[in-house]
């Protein structure tokens, strides 16, 4: 679903997520995952909103965020977007547009939001490039099944690092292509 600022509420979750243009490539380098990932956080720092857990994908990107505040969670990733296509263009010397339209989907209730944070960390297994979600770096799933304290994980899940790798591993085989 295209995004629309009346869509989003404070304290919303949502899963936002977007492609490259025309099957292309986002990323093409560790430097440009890297450039992407540190973009999107310094944006959300300053619209207010939290990265509850992200993966990075070579086409695409999945992020969950909780909107704290009244701007729309969304114009994170459109200034985020806009600042690292501006960097990759300029790198690679292209024009035109990089990604598609922004993605979103509202998350509803406990179950919904679990199963967000699972398909999130399991995107690089599900696309092939990694055989265990732990063995690619472009993600927070080792963040999340370490057992420090993880503030989203412990108190809005309620589970342990060990708790939601299970989870996790419940579901890899289904996604597995």
């Amino acid at each position: 679903m295209h995004c629309k600022s009346n869509e989003f509420i404070r304290g919303g979750y949502y899963h936002i997520y977007n492609c490259a243009k025309n099957e292309g490539s986002l990323f093409h380098d560790d430097d440009d995952f890297m450039f992407f990932k540190e973009t999107t956080r310094k944006n959300s720092g300053l619209r207010m909103n939290s990265i509850i857990c992200w993966s990075l994908l070579p086409c695409f990107y999945h992020y969950l965020f909780r909107q704290n505040w009244i701007v729309p969670a969304y114009k994170v990733f459109k200034s985020a977007s806009r600042n690292y296509s501006n960097h990759y263009k300029s790198k690679y010397d292209l024009k035109g547009k990089l990604f598609n339209r922004i993605q979103h989907e509202k998350v509803n209730g406990y179950d919904h939001l679990l199963q967000i944070c699972t398909d999130i960390h399991l995107m690089p297994v599900k696309h092939g490039f990694v055989d265990k979600p732990e063995d690619w770096k472009f993600s927070d799933y080792c963040q999340w099944i370490d057992n420090s304290e993880n503030q989203f994980r412990d108190e809005i899940l309620n589970l342990s690092g060990e708790e939601y790798r299970e989870k996790v591993i419940e579901k890899i085989d289904r996604v597995r292509k």
